[in-house]
């Protein structure tokens, strides 16, 4: 049986200069409060914080989209 997966984005800009630094392990500490399971090789950060880039941007950008495909990949070979 497989494991769902829950993809968790957090987007804001509150203090997002100081949560930028920290948000890895603010994220990793709420998804395992809820008892997720976290696949560090799957674990990737995106240079996002001031791009001005909604989804479709982000999708259309050829080096963000290979690194989310990627991603998506290692979650896939462990599942």
């Amino acid at each position: 049986m497989k494991t769902p997966v829950t993809i968790f984005a957090i987007a804001g800009s509150l203090c997002a200069a100081i949560l930028a630094a920290n948000m890895p392990m603010l994220l990793r500490e709420i998804v395992s409060t809820m008892s997720a399971r976290v696949i560090d090789e799957a674990c990737i950060s995106l240079p996002l914080l001031g791009s001005g880039l909604d989804a479709d941007g982000i999708a259309a950008d050829p080096v963000l989209r290979q690194d989310l495909l990627a991603m998506l990949q290692r979650i896939k070979a462990i599942f």
